[in-house]
């Protein structure tokens, strides 16, 4: 099993004691300056109690939003130079994350643009262009904000050189929420409804499918599964069953689950269970999760967090699986290895993995 655990790392929201989106100033970063540091010192003691390397892809935000704020699409990094020296010191990747907050001066808040491809070839392009700048190389790897992306974006990323995005959520469409309580006018569009469970080359005519004529950028979809029962239930009842499980947003909605590493270890082991099931014959399982650093601020996600790492190793040793935590690069290149010379996809028909890499590949003849 290779496992590949995406953080994206951002000024702290307003969950975590950040600032609202109706507030345009200096954001809260605790999540840089306490939240990351005391995470790489724990996770030091976790490797050694489990005899496992334990390596992460850090994606800094560097766009738009934060270029209008500090002058510095990539102020984070700038700033921070400490923490990226010690997370690529472990071995760790860093990557790219960028969102498309956008100001609306009338209102006097930020909020998610999804439909001005001009400002969003803006957005990705200074963020790049910042990043690349302040760290000294380009990065390889993204994540976009809110898992957003359409056609431009994906035409974005290929130009600029990105070889992997772990954006793909298969299965799941969010509508976004429009004057949300937190100050937000719009946020968290997002539609991968249709794409499949395996990585792919998105088509340049639908980004949420695999085609012949596709991006030179390798989707790896993040894990989603079903949601169970009782999560159904929480969304209809007018209380909460279990009040300190997040185990569905307020709205009903039929969508999947996108496999967080911070979220109730109860629900974490029945994502790795669904995939090992829908997946047992393959020989190279990936296990694909995300979270936020500003996460590593909670205590009770914090101590999910490495309870579901301890439980993900545990599940494969009484399996007899190896297990790797990987980062994107290492993944794209695994990837790559396996892929067939005329880089011609596979059909469904061969399964889907959110993770058989066997599945998912043409053997070289």
């Amino acid at each position: 099993m290779f496992v590949l655990l995406g953080v994206d790392v951002e000024p702290d929201r307003p969950d975590f004691g950040g600032k609202r989106y109706d507030y345009f100033g200096f954001q809260k970063w605790a999540c840089l300056s306490k939240g990351i540091p005391e995470f790489l010192c724990i996770r030091d003691d976790l490797q050694k109690e489990l005899e496992t390397d334990i390596r992460l892809t850090w994606f800094f935000r560097s766009d738009s939003q934060i270029k209008m704020i500090y002058g510095n699409a990539a102020w984070a990094i700038e700033q921070h130079k400490g923490i990226i020296d010690k997370v690529q010191e472990s071995k760790d990747e860093i990557g790219w994350h960028a969102h498309t907050w956008r100001w609306n001066k009338d209102r006097g808040s930020w909020y998610q643009e999804i439909n001005d491809n001009q400002w969003i070839e803006h957005c990705y392009k200074t963020g790049f262009s910042d990043f690349r700048k302040s760290s000294g190389f380009a990065p390889t790897s993204f994540r976009a904000g809110w898992c957003f992306h359409n056609n431009i974006s994906m035409t974005l990323l290929e130009e600029l050189g990105i070889e992997v995005d772990l954006s793909a959520m298969p299965g799941i469409k969010n509508s976004g929420n429009a004057n949300t309580p937190d100050g937000s006018l719009f946020k968290g569009f997002a539609d991968w409804e249709r794409t499949p469970a395996y990585p792919y080359y998105p088509s340049k005519e639908d980004y949420q499918i695999p085609g012949n004529n596709h991006y030179e950028v390798l989707e790896i979809p993040v894990t989603t599964f079903k949601k169970p029962l009782v999560s159904y239930i929480h969304q209809i009842l007018p209380f909460r069953i279990f009040g300190g499980i997040k185990l569905a947003k307020p709205e009903l909605t039929l969508s999947k689950y996108a496999l967080s590493p911070t979220c109730d270890p109860l629900l974490f082991k029945r994502g790795i269970l669904a995939v090992l099931k829908r997946f047992k014959q393959s020989e190279h399982v990936f296990l694909v999760a995300s979270f936020h650093a500003d996460e590593l601020l909670s205590r009770i996600s914090l101590d999910n967090l490495l309870k579901n790492i301890r439980q993900t190793v545990t599940i494969c040793k009484k399996r007899k699986l190896d297990i790797r935590f990987t980062t994107a690069k290492e993944a794209f290149d695994l990837c790559q290895n396996n892929y067939s010379e005329n880089n011609e996809l596979l059909s469904k028909d061969y399964g889907t993995i959110g993770t058989g890499i066997r599945s998912l590949w043409r053997s070289r003849l």
